[in-house]
């Protein structure tokens, strides 16, 4: 049996998995862009970075830092953080900071949940699987997990992992005592395409169909060299990203920062050194990140960088004073960091109070106003979603697109 042929069929099989629970209908938006989540699991501390406060005498950030502006964005520096420093020289003019995030819990599962699909039901979305299936289901891999947290709701069909099973039957690999040969392949086909039109009315004919458009799908990764070692390393986990993006595979990645042994941004103890090295070396990361963006061509020719958004989350902020062991407890309110296309640079947006409480701003403006509203974490991922021009009400009926960032 052929290379190409043996890994349509056994792809093909895992994609009719998650095609049970396939809308039967997908609208499609035309877009241009592409979306990477930079996650940064564990809650950080806006104050040593984002949303420093030095003017209060509540909040409790960084001894160390001091208030500096690059690229028309205010930012806590500190010569520990050297690459907090140029990645704002360099990256600020096309970078928005989004303040006073509100994500209603203290729970690391429920914040999770509710920074990547703006919800608590369980059976919800994440941003970026919803994204894919709007503008990216003719795609081979529409949203690509390569690492981080993933919440495929009714988007499941267009979620994939990256793994060695997978690049693993793109190279033609089937598992030990596996043997098909042409003939077997060609009556599975055969019984596919009898059963695909012979049963019609009841829904089943859809879920037949949507198998097959799996297989066409694949066959679009035989072009495409993604390489997943045992234990890949984050060098590696990037540069997958960036190829899935760049060769078209897929219209959203996640990708999870990693962190030095003994540095974590929970940071119950010891905040100091904990989030100043976490942003330090996230930074780096995020730093060499948007190089291989700017300096890998696109699907539509021009730098990616050009046709890619990135949003650096985490999941909650740190309370704003430090507790007995000279850490900070969890928090319900966090930043986040979006930067490249769409993204109306050398802004900061959104706010909080002296106390580190999300303040009523405008969601036009992104300003402090009595007459604003809190912003709920719905209403962010539903300006994202706006901003790629597809109809945020097909996720967040309920909220009101954030749009600040983008105007």
């Amino acid at each position: 049996m052929s290379r190409l042929s043996r890994r349509a069929f056994a792809l093909g099989g895992m994609a009719s998995l998650g095609a049970l629970a396939l809308p039967l209908q997908v609208r499609a938006a035309q877009s241009g862009k592409r979306l990477l989540i930079f996650f940064n699991n564990g809650g950080w501390d806006p104050t040593f970075v984002f949303d420093p406060h030095f003017e209060s005498d509540v909040i409790e950030g960084d001894p160390n830092s001091v208030a500096a502006s690059a690229g028309g964005i205010d930012f806590a520096d500190a010569e520990s953080r050297p690459s907090v420093r140029s990645f704002f020289e360099n990256y600020g003019s096309r970078c928005a900071v989004v303040n006073g995030i509100n994500v209603n819990s203290i729970s690391h599962s429920q914040c999770l949940q509710v920074i990547m699909t703006g919800s608590r039901d369980p059976g919800a979305a994440d941003l970026p699987v919803a994204l894919a299936a709007q503008i990216g289901a003719s795609l081979t891999l529409p949203h690509l997990v390569v690492s981080g947290p993933r919440y495929p709701g009714q988007y499941s069909s267009f979620m994939v992992s990256l793994s060695r099973t997978l690049t693993g039957t793109n190279q033609g690999l089937l598992p030990e005592g596996v043997a098909f040969g042409a003939q077997e392949e060609d009556l599975i086909r055969a019984f596919l395409q009898e059963e695909a039109e012979r049963l019609t009315g009841d829904g089943a004919d859809d879920l037949f169909h949507q198998y097959q458009a799996s297989l066409s799908r694949q066959t679009g990764m035989s072009s495409v060299a993604l390489d997943v070692s045992a234990n890949p390393t984050f060098e590696e986990q990037m540069s997958n990203a960036v190829s899935a993006l760049a060769s078209g595979l897929s219209s959203s990645v996640i990708l999870q920062g990693d962190l030095p042994e003994f540095v974590t941004w929970d940071s119950h103890n010891d905040n100091y050194f904990k989030q100043d090295s976490a942003f330090e070396h996230t930074f780096q990361r995020v730093n060499s990140l948007l190089s291989q963006l700017e300096s890998t061509q696109g699907p539509d020719g021009g730098p990616l960088l050009d046709q890619t958004m990135v949003v650096m989350l985490s999941e909650m902020g740190r309370t704003p004073r430090y507790n007995m062991l000279q850490g900070k407890d969890h928090w319900p309110f966090t930043s986040a960091l979006l930067v490249g296309a769409g993204v109306a640079g050398g802004q900061v947006v959104g706010a909080t109070d002296s106390g580190m409480s999300g303040m009523t701003v405008d969601f036009s403006t992104g300003e402090a106003a009595s007459t604003g509203s809190v912003l709920e974490a719905a209403a962010f991922l539903a300006g994202i979603l706006s901003s790629f021009d597809v109809d945020p009400g097909l996720v967040f009926p309920d909220a009101v697109p954030f749009l600040a960032p983008f105007q």
